[in-house]
């Protein structure tokens, strides 16, 4: 992890009014491996960050529209998603346009459907295909503090174009010695992205996600802290059948059990988001968690 600064530790946040003028925070949520947690995560994440006051939008990048499925949104429907914005399917689409309203109105969804599939082969003849998304943002980034971009399970010109767009990378991986074999290949992506064509992206941190209590868990989970050293949140995402339940419902976890002990992992992952990334600024202040 080589450049990159461990994370602020101990931090307790005090929330303040947010400047109007200020821009948002783009994450990428991303792990090329499926099944690590990442659309749970930008959902449930960008749900405790909303409660905490922070005003948030949530892309979703994957042709298998989960994210708008797990927010109540209707995919099957016609309207319009960011495939069309990102190929600029009808004259005047803007991303605005598209912007639904999750089910349970805790924040903006940018939604996909299978549509999407066609965006890998159609943005190869675009003109700096990896910033098509970066551009598309770019009317909507002083409206939300928070900005989260769901990854498909690839590499491929998606989940480039959210890289190039990014401010920071959120890598959720399962406490799994299969997933960690996997782990080099976004790092890899994530350093080639900095190096040619985002010099400020950076690792937000390293998510373990459903994590159980058997030796195995463990023992990976300390394997990943010491491939990520500093860069591993404190915060565990523990294995809860209330947030697989969730997403039947077009629901967060928290909206669906909010005394769930997945609500309260969630909750306290956005705490320390917010610590890592507004540490310094006047919306935390430094402290000891007593909590």
């Amino acid at each position: 992890m080589d450049g990159l600064s461990a994370m602020p530790r101990k931090l307790k946040i005090q929330y303040h009014d947010k400047a109007e003028s200020a821009r948002a925070v783009v994450v990428a949520v991303a792990n090329q491996k499926g099944g690590v947690g990442k659309t749970s995560t930008v959902a449930n994440l960008a749900a405790a960050l909303s409660e905490n006051g922070y005003k948030v939008l949530v892309v979703d990048l994957d042709p298998q529209g989960s994210l708008s499925v797990h927010l109540g949104i209707n995919i099957d429907s016609e309207c319009p998603t960011i495939y069309d914005v990102l190929l600029e399917k009808s004259e005047g689409i803007t991303l605005t346009s598209v912007i639904q309203r999750a089910k349970d109105d805790q924040v903006d969804v940018v939604p996909a459907n299978i549509d999407l599939c066609q965006a890998e082969i159609e943005l190869i003849a675009e003109l700096s295909r990896e910033k098509v998304l970066d551009n598309a943002l770019e009317e909507v980034r002083d409206k939300y503090h928070f900005i989260l971009l769901d990854c498909p399970p690839s590499l491929g010109i998606l989940t480039t174009n959210a890289l190039a767009a990014a401010d920071r990378v959120l890598i959720p991986m399962l406490p799994d010695f299969q997933a960690l074999r996997a782990a080099k290949y976004i790092t890899q992506t994530i350093a080639k992205v900095r190096k040619k064509v985002n010099q400020k992206l950076d690792i937000l941190g390293v998510l373990v996600a459903r994590k159980d209590n058997t030796v195995h868990g463990k023992d990976s989970t300390q394997v990943i802290k010491k491939m990520f050293p500093g860069r591993v949140f404190d915060t565990v995402i523990s294995k809860n059948v209330r947030a697989q339940e969730a997403p039947a419902s077009g629901t967060s976890v928290l909206t669906y059990d909010g005394r769930s002990r997945a609500a309260r992992d969630y909750k306290k992952l956005a705490k320390e988001v917010a610590a890592v990334v507004f540490s310094g600024r006047q919306e935390v202040l430094e402290a000891v968690v007593n909590d």
